[in-house]
Parts: structure tokens; C-alpha cells; sequence
């Protein structure tokens, strides 16, 4: 009978009990691990999970401070205000177990938010000015880097994603290739001046608009986001992504059937002897919208001719970089691989079938989400043979679409970035409360042509992490968007200069800055190159508003304005020493115009502070407008390189 009762314990019980334990284990939050940064100056909140009730103790820095997990196990305490300093080896204990943190600073954590333009690495994709150097000599062992990987969700997360798995790394030239360029220079140009420590948590997601980064409590203030929001709060992300699988095994084979380069299941487009001249070409790697096939569906089929030695007439490693969505890769008409959504495509073909001379790969590349692209490190593109030679992939391509058509649209995906309020969930609710010194935020392409809806929408961005992270006014520090498309000598009207103005009035609210960018942009990228100049902006305003420099951070900007007869006078503050231009003794990029509302490009000239505009074609000016364009032609600074900020005053 002891036996029996012994066998059903072993059996039913002790499963439970230990599932039970498994589930209320020890454990910190993903944020806290070796190599942290805390905040210095304030009460640092610090949580995790530990059996229900039971006691939890912490120890920094000679200090002790102990706190009891509720009755599910989470545990969150506020660590005494600590200063400036470390390394420093933080411990937890619970019960017999404990966990040690070494080399944890005390300094500055700054939030790096955003889309793409944050997003962009030094090196990797990005490649800025002077990456290979930049990435060489960026040996700072007191600033450190979190990356947290992109993901969207319905409900708000508790735990963080990494990127990589990766916790808190020191920056050196081996982890900072792929963090923020924007980010590393912020810091880097604090670090020099002040050697105080410096942690960037990164939560960027590259071709995202605001209303994605703002939590649903805030975001159901917005008539035209309510509806989304409460959809998504209703729908659990598990049950949406099982639907959302379902109905894609229905469209995939529907568009096999369609596609002119799949005929009776063989793929004929991956045959040697296709005729590819009535084929148009595009240069890979690229991201489709930028190549000229934006927001495309369907299927498009790449290829490209290989020459290949007596040496390398072997089995060959084939990497064509990340791909969106799905693919399948030919060599020589014969499939060699095949891949499922974004990710990094390597494949290797057998000996067999390589030939020495001509040879052909060919992949047909399904696309059911947004933001098509077959990217990667332009190096790394390549086809190495076994002996170590490498062909480089990268350059033109020949191309030709087997199947688009807006009747037979993909589902959309549940996990899709632009939607309301899901980055908030899964990217920003689970580093709140982490102790912080405040964000900086480069955002705002993607919700061009809605500049009326951001004046609202970018402050309660704003509003509403302080509100969720309750940690008084935190700085919020942004980039204005940089000059992009074609350069634009006469006066239009501009989508992108309404959405910079826009941006402005998140100005309005206390402790925000903005770096102006309106001269670090180019015309046919819009990732520009010059990150360096972003970061350095944005750290000009900490130091001057958080350090107590006293260095100028802003450039000129509109104060006033008289009119007199044919002119307008325009007065600036921000002049530091009066105004001056780049590349010309004129003053370009203004416009002003009449009682008609026709805006003709004027001529400037500067005294002082002022700078006197007119236009021959404008007898009577009643408004003015500096650097309204999507790229426009100005060179207005003040003494110390800034430039001035672009503005409209009247209709």
C-alpha cells in the first residue's frame, strides 16, 4: 500500500510540483545582466520572478536591500540612488540560490528608438561614412550595448527579445558593427567629454510608423486608431497567427498556379537556355521599394550568369544574403535550397552541378509581406568554391515578375510591424520601468503624407511613455527627417516638409530637442551615409541641457518676421554669432509669395541676425517659407555649423 501511494506520487504528483517549481524558478529579468549599465541619480527599479513569498536580496556596492515576491512569484524593488562608478559585481539571492552580475556600471541609460534611420548599423547594411575605421577604433569598454530584436505583438510582453540572444556587451570593434551608427555616435561623443558610462538599449524597427510605438491606452484617444486598437487587444497573437498560416497554404498554391514562370510544377524560368531580353535588370542587394517595385506582392524571379574556373569546378557555398519571404534557389535549372520568411539564405551545390565556364542561378522569390528585399553585406553576397576562391554576387541582375495582382492579395500577417500599438507591446513594455536617463527617437518617414495626424500623434508618443515608465519628465530627444528624392530648386509643395514641421510641435512639450537634418540627407537614399553628424547633434544637446556645457546645440531659428513694401525681414534666435551660409554669399531655400498663394524662390541677403528676403515676381509678399521641399537647395547656418531649421509662416 506505502508503494502504491509512493507510485502515484512519483507518477502525478511530482510532475506538478515540479513543473510548479520550473514555472516560479529564480530568475532576473532578460534587461539585468553582467555588463549593465544602471542609471545613476535615481531609486533603479530592479524585478524578476522567485518562488511566490519568498524572500529576495540584493547587494551593490556595498549596500543590502531585500523585498518578498507576490503570490505569482514577480518581484520588482528600487535600488537607493547610486553614483557615478563601478565595475561593480551585483548579487541576488533567493533562498540557496543566487546570481552574480559582474562588471555592472552606474552611469547614463539612454532609450534609442525608431525606424530605420536609427536602426542602421555601422557596418553590416549600413556601411557609413568610414565604417571599416570607425568600427577599428571603437574600443569604449564603458559604454555598453543591448539590442533587442524587432518583433510586434497584440498583447504587451513582460520579457524582452535580444537580438542574437545577446545581453549587455561592452562596445569594442567586435559588437558594434550591427548596433545603431546614430546611437554609438551619441554616445561616443558624450563619452569623450564626460568618461561617465554610457548603456544604449536599441529598440528600432526599420519602415514602421508612430502609431505602432504607442501603447493602446494612450492610442484609443485617436478616433482613427480606436477601432485597430481594440481589434488587436481582442484577437490573442496565438490564435491570429494559426488562422493567418491556415489561409496562407491556401493563397501559396493559388499563386503557383498563376505564376508564368511556374508552368504544369516545373520551374522553366530556372531552365540554362531562357531567353532574359525582354527581362528588365535591378542591383542587389536592394530593398524592393527603393528598386522600383514598392509594395509588391506576387512573385519575382532573379537571375544571373556565373563564370566559373578549372579550380572552382567544384561543389560550391552559395550566400545571397535575407530575403522576404520565400524562396527557392536554382543552379544550372536544378533546385540547390529553399527558405521560409526573412532570414539568411546559405546554400551549397554539389559538384555535379557545376560546370566549368557559363553557369546560371536563378531564384524565385515569393513575396506575401511588406518590405520585399534580397539584402545583405554587399562582401558577403557571394558564391565561394571549395578551394577558397570567391564570385562575387553583388551587381546587376536580370529580373522579370511571374505573378502580381491586387485580386489575390496575401493575408495579412498577424505579426505585421504597422499595426496600432504593437511595437509598444512587444518591444517597449518590456524594458519599462528600467531605469533610464531618456530616449532619443529618429522617426517619421514612414508617416509621410500624414503630417495634420502626427502633430497630434508624436507628443502623445512622447506623453505616453513618461506616463508608462513614471519616471518624471525624461528627456526626449528626436532627429527632424533628412532632405530626400530629387533636389527641388523651385518652390512645391512638399509632404516631407509637412511632416518636419510637424515634428516641431512636439517641441511643445517640456524637455524635448530636436537635431535638424535637413542637410545630411540624400537624394536617392534614404538611409544616408552621414551618421557621425546625427549623433554628434544629439549629444550637442545633452551636453548643453544635461552636462551644463556651454556649447551651442541648435541651429538658427524663425523668431519674427516685418514686412516692408517688397521685402520681408526675418529675425532668428539661435544666430551664436551671427548668420552665415555654406557654398554661397547668398541666402537659399527661401520662397515667398503674395496674396495669390503662389510661391516664387527669393533672393536673401543677411544682417546680423536678419536675413532680408524678396522676389521681383512678388510685389506684395504676405508669406514666407525656408527650406519647404522634399530636398530642397539651402545654406543657412549660424557660426558654428548648425543649420537653420526649416519653417512656413502664412498660407
Amino acid at each position: 500500500m506505502v508503494f502504491k501511494k509512493l507510485f502515484f506520487f512519483l507518477c502525478f504528483c511530482l510532475p506538478h510540483y515540479l513543473h510548479a517549481e520550473r514555472q516560479t524558478a529564480f530568475r532576473l529579468s532578460s534587461m539585468f545582466s553582467e555588463n549593465m549599465v544602471l542609471q545613476q541619480g535615481i531609486k533603479v527599479p530592479v524585478w524578476g520572478v522567485a518562488p511566490a513569498m519568498s524572500k529576495v536580496t540584493i547587494r551593490l556596492n556595498c549596500k543590502t536591500i531585500v523585498t518578498k515576491a507576490d503570490t505569482t512569484g514577480k518581484w520588482l524593488v528600487k535600488l537607493p540612488v547610486q553614483k557615478i562608478g563601478g565595475p561593480y559585481t551585483m548579487l541576488f539571492i533567493n533562498g540557496s540560490d543566487s546570481i552574480a552580475l559582474d562588471n555592472v556600471m552606474v552611469g547614463e541609460v539612454w532609450v534609442c528608438s525608431g525606424q530605420s534611420n536609427m536602426e542602421m548599423p555601422i557596418g553590416d547594411w549600413g556601411k557609413i561614412n568610414n565604417y571599416q575605421k570607425e568600427i577599428a577604433t571603437a574600443n569604449f569598454p564603458a559604454i555598453r550595448l543591448m539590442h533587442l530584436k524587432k518583433s510586434a505583438s497584440n498583447t504587451p510582453e513582460e520579457e524582452p527579445e535580444l537580438y542574437d540572444k545577446e545581453k549587455w556587451q561592452k562596445c569594442s570593434p567586435a559588437t558594434v558593427s550591427r548596433f545603431s551608427a546614430a546611437a554609438y555616435f551619441f554616445a561616443k561623443n558624450i563619452y569623450t567629454r564626460h568618461h561617465v558610462p554610457i548603456g544604449l538599449i536599441q529598440a528600432t524597427y526599420g519602415g514602421t510608423v508612430a502609431e505602432a510605438w504607442v501603447s493602446g491606452s494612450s492610442l484609443k484617444a485617436i478616433p482613427e486608431f480606436a477601432a485597430g486598437v481594440h481589434e488587436i487587444e481582442m484577437h490573442p497573437q496565438r490564435d491570429l497567427m494559426q488562422q493567418y498560416n491556415s489561409k496562407l497554404h491556401q493563397w501559396l498554391p493559388e499563386v503557383d498556379s498563376r505564376d508564368s514562370g511556374y508552368q504544369q510544377h516545373r520551374p522553366v524560368w530556372a531552365d540554362n537556355n531562357i531567353d532574359v531580353s525582354s527581362w528588365h535588370t535591378m542591383t542587389l542587394p536592394a530593398y524592393f521599394d527603393e528598386a522600383g517595385l514598392p509594395e509588391f506582392y506576387g512573385v519575382v524571379w532573379f537571375r544571373k550568369k556565373i563564370i566559373v574556373g578549372e579550380k572552382e569546378n567544384k561543389g560550391l557555398k552559395i550566400n545571397i544574403g535575407s530575403m522576404g519571404d520565400e524562396d527557392i534557389t536554382y543552379f544550372n535549372g536544378q533546385e540547390v535550397g529553399r527558405s521560409k520568411l526573412a532570414g539568411q539564405r546559405l546554400y551549397y551545390v554539389p559538384s555535379k552541378l557545376v560546370k566549368k565556364g557559363e553557369n546560371f542561378l536563378t531564384i524565385r522569390l515569393i513575396v506575401y509581406r511588406k518590405y520585399a528585399s534580397v539584402y545583405g553585406e554587399r562582401e558577403r553576397f557571394s558564391i565561394t568554391s571549395e578551394s577558397g576562391a570567391s564570385i562575387s554576387l553583388a551587381g546587376e541582375w536580370y529580373y522579370k515578375i511571374g505573378y502580381t495582382n491586387s485580386s489575390l492579395l496575401p493575408p495579412d500577417a498577424p505579426d505585421e510591424p504597422n499595426r496600432p500599438t504593437v511595437l509598444y507591446n512587444a518591444m517597449i513594455n518590456p524594458i519599462i520601468p528600467y531605469g533610464i536617463r531618456g530616449v532619443i527617437w529618429y522617426q517619421g518617414e514612414y508617416n509621410v503624407g500624414r503630417a495634420l495626424q502626427y502633430k497630434t500623434l508624436f507628443p502623445m508618443l512622447i506623453t505616453d511613455w513618461r506616463k508608462h515608465w513614471n519616471q518624471e519628465n525624461f528627456p526626449f530627444y528626436f532627429v527632424q527627417l533628412a532632405n530626400y528624392n530629387a533636389i527641388d530648386s523651385l518652390p512645391k509643395e512638399s509632404s516631407w516638409a509637412e511632416l518636419r514641421e510637424a515634428q516641431t510641435w512636439a517641441l511643445k512639450l517640456t524637455n524635448t530637442a530636436m537635431a535638424v537634418a535637413i542637410d545630411l540627407g540624400e537624394a536617392k537614399d534614404i538611409h544616408p551615409k552621414k551618421k557621425q553628424e546625427v549623433g554628434e547633434r544629439l549629444a550637442l544637446i545633452a551636453r548643453a541641457k544635461i552636462y551644463g556645457e556651454k556649447v551651442v546645440y541648435a541651429g538658427p531659428k524663425y523668431r519674427s518676421h516685418g514686412i516692408t513694401g517688397k521685402t520681408i525681414e526675418i529675425q532668428f534666435t539661435n544666430a551664436a554669432g551671427g548668420l552665415t551660409t555654406q557654398g554661397d554669399t547668398l541666402v537659399r531655400g527661401f520662397s515667398i509669395a503674395g496674396e495669390d498663394h503662389v510661391f516664387h524662390g527669393a533672393k536673401g541677403t543677411i544682417k546680423g541676425n536678419v536675413v532680408i528676403v524678396s522676389s521681383p515676381e512678388v510685389a506684395n509678399p504676405e508669406a514666407v517659407r525656408y527650406a519647404w521641399a522634399d530636398n530642397p537647395v539651402c545654406n543657412l547656418y549660424n557660426q558654428y555649423g548648425l543649420p537653420a531649421e526649416p519653417f512656413k509662416i502664412g498660407r
